[in-house]
């Protein structure tokens, strides 16, 4: 769309275009699976997709299918600066400090240009040096004290891993002295936590937890903070929250007037503008909007 939110282009494709073998085709078809999670726009008219939890796959300007990959990515992919493919990825398994039965374990994963696999970092590994089953005891303490809402099966989705990005040089240099480019920015909703983690030593070197709920899409603003969808402010409010990381304190809110709160139980995604204004995606509301 444009700025006047009028269609300029479109890109189409069925899921058994992409995946005709893919294992779990049946299941795919149903509609809470039929829908694409992220997408990538190359200056070419490119753009490389996430299909929620099946697969990743690239199409051309006029839809046609240049590669695909029937993994379970979601949430979200980035580029680097060399053309690598960054992006988040699920997988069950047995993660210590969870008893009885496998959970889902999240990863940041690199990819070639081609859809290849390169390097995949565990979210378990990342947070262990700021002890994430500690995070957790008190995530579901304020779970409850909240009224979060959330059930047996939350439990054995620990990270909810929900957002990924690569600090650039001029980012890393904005947020602190200890950040570095290719640092990667993460949300894990179901710790009430952002943080930043090294990806070449595959560690964390800073993390917050709260004041936001089940927040989405952290991003770094262009004076230096860190901006996101707070989708837990209240149980019927969400806000676009702005943090320092070096104080650690909120800067600004954006709640949305009362006759038109802004409110998003699930999802909710902010963009930096190169204006320095905030994309805002209200996803439940069903409505975008540019913030000042």
């Amino acid at each position: 769309m444009d700025m006047r939110g009028e269609v300029v282009h479109e890109w189409r494709a069925e899921f058994s275009q992409v995946f005709p073998d893919h294992p779990k085709l049946k299941r795919a078809k149903q509609p809470r699976w039929n829908y694409w999670r992220d997408a990538l726009l190359f200056p070419n008219g490119d753009i490389i997709v996430i299909w929620e939890l099946f697969g990743m796959f690239k199409l051309n300007r006029d839809s046609e299918i240049l590669w695909s990959v029937p993994v379970p990515a979601h949430h979200a992919l980035q580029l680097t600066d060399s053309g690598e493919i960054v992006h988040l990825q699920a997988e069950r398994k047995m993660i210590q400090g969870i008893a009885n039965r496998r959970a889902s374990e999240d990863f940041i994963v690199t990819r070639d240009a081609d859809g290849k696999e390169l390097q995949k970092l565990a979210i378990s590994d990342a947070l262990r040096n700021v002890s994430w089953p500690r995070l957790r005891k008190t995530f579901w303490a304020r779970a409850k004290e909240r009224g979060y809402r959330l059930n047996e099966k939350n439990v054995y989705d620990p990270f909810h891993t929900n957002s990924l990005w690569l600090l650039s040089k001029a980012e890393a240099a904005r947020l602190g002295s200890v950040f570095r480019a290719g640092d990667a920015l993460v949300s894990m909703a179901m710790l009430d936590t952002i943080a930043i983690i090294d990806m070449k030593r595959g560690v964390t070197r800073w993390s917050q937890q709260g004041p936001f709920g089940m927040q989405h899409e952290p991003r770094p603003t262009l004076d230096g903070d860190i901006v996101l969808f707070n989708n837990f402010l209240t149980s019927e409010r969400s806000s676009v929250l702005t943090l320092n990381p070096r104080t650690r304190r909120v800067d600004g809110e954006y709640t949305g007037p009362e006759s038109e709160p802004l409110y998003s139980g699930r999802s909710g995604r902010v963009q930096v503008l190169p204006n320095g204004n905030t994309l805002v995606v209200e996803s439940e509301g069903g409505r975008a909007l540019e913030i000042t």
